[in-house]
């Protein structure tokens, strides 16, 4: 098991697992979503602090080991991963944005009570648990839901709601709400919710 990097009681349990993944890994070789999910697997490989190996070895060791992933890899299979799901993925993890919207390379770190139902999500974006990026209603901030940019990171208990665009390379901060256009090159802080930095410029000023 040198190969994967692993040993003791977790290489057998992989071993073992390798065999009911067996058919994900086949719907992956015929998902019109291939690319991506190659894409995903390369991130999340980095993201996760494991050294790389074959594509196989990877996306395999992902859907054994990381929950979040497999929601991920079900939402690019489409509604064939009904058929896949007696490995289940995290249940505290809601995804509603359409596949074609989702970029890849998002990672989802602890995703526990995160629902995700934007517009769109940009590539290479990192999300935490306790996050919501949601519709919102409201008439004073208008109907709709978010566009997040590309690389954009949402910190653990963010909010982003209504029909706002978080620029390209942003970071909603821990706790943040946010519910009006953050701009790229951005750092959005709660308590209040403060932008500190505005397109590579240091500021501090109200959302």
């Amino acid at each position: 098991m040198r190969i994967i990097g692993l040993g003791g009681a977790k290489s057998i349990y992989f071993m073992i697992m390798l065999v009911f993944c067996l058919p994900h890994y086949l719907f992956y070789l015929c998902s019109k979503s291939k690319q991506i999910i190659k894409l995903d697997v390369d991130r999340w490989t980095t993201c996760v602090s494991r050294s790389k190996y074959s594509n196989f070895i990877d996306l395999l060791y992902l859907l054994v080991f990381v929950k979040e992933f497999r929601n991920v890899f079900y939402l690019r299979i489409g509604p064939r991963s009904l058929m896949l799901r007696y490995i289940p993925p995290l249940s505290s993890l809601y995804i509603a944005t359409k596949n074609e919207n989702f970029g890849a390379g998002t990672f989802i770190q602890h995703g526990f009570s995160t629902v995700i139902a934007a517009e769109s999500i940009g590539k290479n974006c990192w999300i935490n648990q306790q996050v919501t990026i949601g519709y919102n209603n409201s008439n004073k901030y208008g109907y709709g839901k978010p566009i997040i940019g590309d690389n954009v990171r949402v910190s653990a208990g963010a909010k982003v709601c209504g029909k706002i665009t978080v620029g390209d390379n942003s970071t909603i901060g821990v706790n943040a709400v946010v519910v009006k256009d953050v701009p790229s090159n951005s750092v959005v802080i709660p308590s209040p919710t403060m932008m500190i930095v505005d397109n590579n410029e240091k500021t501090y000023k109200r959302l």
